[in-house]
């Protein structure tokens, strides 16, 4: 293999699979409890911890359904508590039809720190409603773990009052993940691609 093909085919070599999401923790095999009518102006949200490496974050997959009418759903991230950064939104699933497991998609790429604690937020501003649905019981699997769920009624200004929190029963949520590949490796990728770009460039026939 030439020296340009070896290292390029090497730095692709090393990068994790995007296909192979690592599940970082779920309860989606939960038995499935009530369903939370999200009206105007309440926001809901559910923290998750991971565990002792860092991730990119995939997709959260949770269990929404039932719009009615026309809500504004807005689904974001939020690190250490419910009011902390976001870090990036989502791309929304449909919320029609009865409620089911649907993905959001980060909408930008997202590291989650070893041991951190994040807060998936869907917040309602419109006229419309929807439902989440929440397990019945705490088990889950994975090497992370569900934290607490929380509430507002006042966009957010203020959590767990009106509503209230707690880590009983969340809702019914994965977190997938994928690793996140070492800086050795990107700086081997670029190499790649920048070694088999030259050898291309040499090999073009000129045109007369």
């Amino acid at each position: 293999m030439r020296p340009a093909l070896f290292v390029f085919a090497a730095a692709l070599a090393g990068l994790p699979a995007a296909a192979n999401a690592t599940v970082l923790v779920s309860n989606l095999a939960e038995p499935v409890g009530p369903t939370t009518l999200m009206e105007v102006n309440l926001w809901a949200s559910q923290a998750f911890v991971v565990d002792g490496a860092n991730w990119t974050l995939t997709d959260i997959r949770t269990v929404v359904g039932n719009l009615t009418g026309d809500p504004s759903i807005v689904a974001e991230l939020h690190e250490g508590t419910e009011t902390g950064a976001v870090l990036t939104t989502f791309a929304l699933p449909s919320f029609a039809g009865p409620t089911s497991a649907r993905t959001f998609t980060p909408l930008s790429s997202v590291t989650l720190n070893a041991g951190g604690t994040y807060w998936f937020t869907l917040r309602n501003t419109g006229s419309g409603t929807y439902g989440w649905t929440y397990a019945v019981g705490n088990g889950q699997t994975g090497t992370g773990s569900l934290g607490a769920y929380s509430y507002s009624d006042d966009q957010g200004a203020t959590w767990g009052v009106c509503c209230g929190s707690g880590t009983d029963n969340p809702y019914l949520f994965e977190v997938n993940v994928a690793g996140v590949p070492e800086p050795g490796t990107w700086a081997l990728m670029i190499l790649g691609f920048a070694a088999a770009g030259t050898a291309l460039r040499r090999r073009r026939p000129l045109v007369a």
